[in-house]
C-alpha cells in the first residue's frame, strides 16, 4: 500500500538576532547628544531589533539629564546609572 504524499511546510524565515551596543559614559553629556542619535540611525537601518545601553558611571556634568532627554527621543535607549564612579569594567558588568 502506498503512503499519501505529504506536503512539506515552507521553512520559516530565519530569525535575526538583535544587536546591543554598550556605551560606558562618565561626564560625557555633550558627546552623547551627538553620538546616540547617530547610533540609533545606523542600528535602525539594519532592520533587526536593537538596544543601546548607556551606563552613566557617576557623572557630575549633566550626563543624567542629557540621557533622560535623549531617552524620550530614542525608544531603543536604555540608561543605567552608578551613584559614584566605579570604572569601565564595572560599567560593562552593569550593562
Amino acid at each position: 500500500m502506498t503512503q499519501p504524499a505529504t506536503r512539506m511546510a515552507k521553512p520559516a524565515a530565519p530569525q535575526r538576532d538583535g544587536v546591543s551596543v554598550v556605551i560606558p559614559a562618565h561626564n560625557a553629556a555633550a558627546p552623547l547628544e551627538k553620538v546616540l542619535p547617530a547610533w540609533g540611525a545606523v542600528l535602525g537601518s539594519l532592520n533587526r531589533p536593537f538596544q543601546i545601553l548607556v551606563v552613566d558611571d557617576g557623572s557630575t556634568d549633566g550626563t543624567a539629564a542629557a540621557l533622560a532627554k535623549l531617552a524620550t527621543k530614542l525608544p531603543n535607549l536604555r540608561v543605567l546609572a552608578h551613584d559614584t564612579p566605579r570604572g569601565f569594567g564595572a560599567s560593562l558588568r552593569t550593562a
